[in-house]
């Protein structure tokens, strides 16, 4: 006896005479998309039950990147979105995309792991948030991920001239 499930022929366990139990490994099922599962007694004396949909859901992982006019490593009422910083993801996928006018990035149909999301901080900025040079972000099938928000702060400078009034 066994299940039929991705094309493969998998073991199972027998329970009692009206119920037999399958496991199904969350790696077999890394594909976005629909499973039909069905169980099966080879012959003689044989039978194979109704198949059984299964959905493997994407993911998402969304944030914002903004100044971090204050330095706390909060996202505060009032403090500007950074528009077209270019955000990076890797992990189970690699990808990036570049934020919006309101600072906002989005990644979407992820499959089911672990992924990680940075930016490449500019000449003249510090990284308040996260602490991290990154975020290591694992992601389940059908998980919205959100507030993975980058904080950058704009170091200022401080000019003038020196001089010796003798008079």
């Amino acid at each position: 006896m066994g299940y039929r499930a991705l094309g493969c022929v998998c073991d199972r366990d027998f329970i009692n005479a009206n119920q037999l139990e399958a496991t199904i490994l969350g790696s077999d099922l890394l594909t976005i998309g629909d499973y039909n599962i069905t169980v099966f007694n080879p012959l003689p004396g044989g039978g194979t039950s109704n198949a059984q949909t299964f959905s493997v859901l994407s993911g998402t992982i969304s944030g914002t990147v903004f100044t971090d006019t204050d330095v706390d490593s909060i996202k505060d009422a009032g403090e500007p979105a950074i528009e077209n910083m270019k955000v990076y993801l890797s992990g189970s996928k690699i990808d990036s995309t570049t934020t919006n006018a309101s600072g906002d990035y989005s990644f979407g149909s992820l499959q089911a792991g672990t992924y990680f999301t940075s930016i490449t901080v500019p000449s003249g900025s510090i990284q308040t948030l996260p602490a991290t040079a990154h975020y290591t972000i694992p992601v389940s099938s059908g998980q919205t991920v959100s507030s993975r928000d980058f904080g950058l702060f704009q170091l200022g400078s401080i000019s003038g001239m020196n001089f010796r009034d003798v008079n």
